[in-house]
């Protein structure tokens, strides 16, 4: 949803990190928060672990690596040409640090790199496909948070990568079968413009995106002291339907902010989806810490995939279905969905673990009502925009209920955002609108409510198909009921 602010706004918990593999917390050198440098003044690092210690093995196989930037051409564009080969180099440098002397690194002018492994023992026991592609995702995991030091500036990189297990020829000739795979990752970066203007705000777009993407890494690392997860309530002025995590940086002086800015370049520039994974792995964590309540998180149009980027979060909801019941996975619609098709292919896998889908922001964003049918989201929460201008005008207010009628026509719960006063939660409730957000009912703030609370034994909220929303709990009674 939206906050008091015109901006989309999510959540990030300042509390233990999210699991990750370990490897994905080692790479680079980034412990102390700097960016790593790609000069040659860097020094190796000693804490890059994504290989295993290179033992004697056999040559049976011949394993290769290949990685892509995929955001090179843009920082081509947006850098010059010199900026790009530095930004390639620190790359290969990181590479060779992982691979140390038991294999070789090279590099293509395009972006391009691959690794060629001279001894697949070196990847460790057990399988050899698996301990590829383990390797892969990590690596095009962890990279993209290690911002590259540039004659321009930091930078960070949107790798894809790929292996391939090619068996050596048999004795007599004959050529064996070869295995392959990678990631199914996509880029979601759009494409590169030769504009001055476009350059200018890719550039100030990367400025934000390092940002986020180091204080994710510190994150990682068990430092979080710039992410902080705020919950404001979802009610009716009795009850709570559920409690949304909001995203605040918190700065050197402790002052919390929304990061809305940030959000837009991230999803400008295509790595919306780090950020997502980290707040969808801490909002779950708050759940299997915690039986009485229900939450939401906001996930970007972008995130909305069925692929690998989810394995983990889909893992540990399997495994605690009382946890995906209480799941709340909050759609925005600040860009469009990259493929509609994996989008519908989402939303409903998620449901069949338990989750409820709510589509964000209705009416102010790119989903057209065809993909709202298609996605078939379980709540939708109208835009504050129609709220705040139905008291403008009749003409506006009879745009605001002409609006909840139609949203509530799709047989799904209804939120209305942005309810700031008494007569605007009174106008919400004119419009048949039980469920309401907003400063009037409380502000987006870092206690936990559901926890001085005792399991609340009454009827629970259920949503528009009948089935409840498990821990849905009261108001606190500090709260002025409105209606």
């Amino acid at each position: 949803m939206h906050d008091s602010s015109d901006h989309p706004t999510r959540g990030a918990s300042s509390s233990s990190p999210p699991d990750a593999p370990p490897q994905t917390r080692q790479l680079g050198s980034q412990k102390s928060g700097r960016a790593a440098s790609s000069g040659p003044e860097r020094k190796k690092t000693a804490d890059i672990h994504i290989l295993r210690p290179f033992a004697p093995g056999s040559d049976e196989s011949i394993v290769q690596f290949s990685f892509q930037i995929e955001n090179f051409p843009h920082i081509q564009y947006a850098y010059g040409s010199v900026v790009g080969l530095e930004a390639l180099d620190g790359v290969r440098r990181i590479a060779s640090d992982i691979i140390g002397s038991d294999g070789t690194v090279l590099v293509d002018a395009n972006g391009a790199l691959r690794i060629l492994v001279r001894d697949p023992a070196s990847l460790g026991g057990g399988v050899l496909s698996d301990a590829c592609q383990r390797l892969v995702e990590a690596f095009c995991e962890a990279l993209p948070m290690v911002a590259l030091h540039t004659s321009a500036g930091p930078i960070c990189l949107w790798v894809s990568g790929a292996w391939s297990i090619s068996n050596r020829p048999a004795a007599d000739g004959t050529q064996t079968s070869s295995e392959t795979g990678g990631t199914s990752l996509r880029f979601a970066g759009g494409s590169p413009q030769e504009d001055a203007a476009w350059a200018d705000r890719y550039r100030a777009d990367m400025a934000l995106v390092v940002t986020v993407m180091t204080a994710l890494e510190r994150a990682f690392a068990g430092h979080a002291e710039q992410l902080a997860l705020f919950w404001q309530p979802v009610c009716d002025g009795e009850r709570v339907l559920y409690r949304e995590a909001l995203v605040r940086f918190i700065d050197a002086n402790g002052v919390a902010r929304s990061p809305a800015d940030e959000i837009l370049a991230l999803e400008r520039l295509g790595f919306i989806r780090f950020l997502d994974r980290y707040v969808v792995a801490r909002v779950v964590a708050e759940l299997e810490d915690s039986s009485n309540v229900s939450l939401g998180v906001n996930i970007s149009a972008q995130s909305v995939r069925g692929d690998c980027w989810w394995d983990d979060v889909v893992h540990r909801l399997n495994r605690r279905n009382d946890v995906a019941n209480r799941l709340i996975l909050e759609i925005t619609e600040t860009t469009t969905f990259p493929n509609m098709s994996e989008a519908v292919r989402f939303t409903a896998r998620m449901r069949r673990l338990g989750c409820k889908v709510a589509l964000d922001d209705f009416g102010m964003g790119f989903t057209s009502v065809r993909q709202i049918l298609a996605l078939s989201p379980d709540i939708v929460k109208l835009d504050r925009f129609f709220l705040r201008r139905a008291g403008l005008s009749a003409k506006d207010r009879a745009t605001f209920l002409h609006l909840a009628q139609f949203a509530q026509s799709m047989d799904v719960t209804v939120v209305v955002e942005g309810v700031e006063t008494q007569s605007q939660a009174k106008l919400v409730h004119e419009a048949g609108v039980r469920w309401q957000q907003g400063y009037y009912w409380g502000r987006p703030t870092t206690s936990r409510a559901w926890l001085a609370q005792a399991f609340d034994t009454a009827p629970a909220a259920r949503i528009s198909d009948g089935s409840p929303i498990a821990g849905a709990d009261t108001v606190p009674s500090s709260v002025e009921v409105g209606l």
